[in-house]
């Protein structure tokens, strides 16, 4: 519940600094080839950090993007981040909110964005909800954990442990 207050800016961060490089300016580059006005959902965003590679991309290419992160978690990053962008205090961010059940009218997105977050949802119905949100000829972005990593398996491993605590 608290991970997101203390002042992270994201999770997931390769330790090799040349491949957390790359992945942020391959993103850069993602958001920067993008319409001028699209409007970009980032689901599981966490304190934003794939917003804040949208606003960087909108602020080098003179674009006007709308920003909009969803995370289950209890998110305000405006609150919550020190040295947030500037750009970035312009984005609405909604905390309690699953990809299962996006709180959008149909075809409210361009783009949808997610970075080692989706796969954690129920596939299925996150994915029904991706589409039922995107625009035609909307796009979907989306970088994950293999099912098969260390890190995934940890968190499953956890999520059962979690379960049977709660269990009656």
């Amino acid at each position: 519940r608290n991970y997101w207050k203390e002042d992270r800016n994201e999770s997931c961060v390769p330790e090799n600094t040349a491949t957390a490089t790359a992945i942020r300016e391959h993103w850069i580059e993602l958001f920067s080839d993008l319409a001028v006005s699209s409007q970009i959902l980032d689901i599981a965003t966490g304190n934003g950090a794939l917003l804040a590679h949208a606003a960087i991309a909108a602020e080098r290419g003179a674009l006007n993007f709308s920003l909009t992160g969803v995370d289950l978690a209890d998110i305000d990053p405006v609150r919550y981040v020190s040295g947030i962008p500037d750009s970035l205090r312009k984005a609405e961010f909604k905390g309690g909110v699953a990809a299962e059940k996006l709180p959008f009218a149909d075809a409210s997105f361009d783009v949808i964005v997610s970075q080692y977050g989706l796969e954690y949802a129920d596939l299925d119905k996150a994915l029904a909800e991706v589409e039922r949100v995107l625009t035609a000829g909307g796009r979907l972005l989306w970088l994950a954990h293999d099912d098969k990593s260390l890190v995934v398996e940890q968190n499953q491993d956890q999520s059962r442990q979690v379960e049977f605590l709660l269990a009656p």
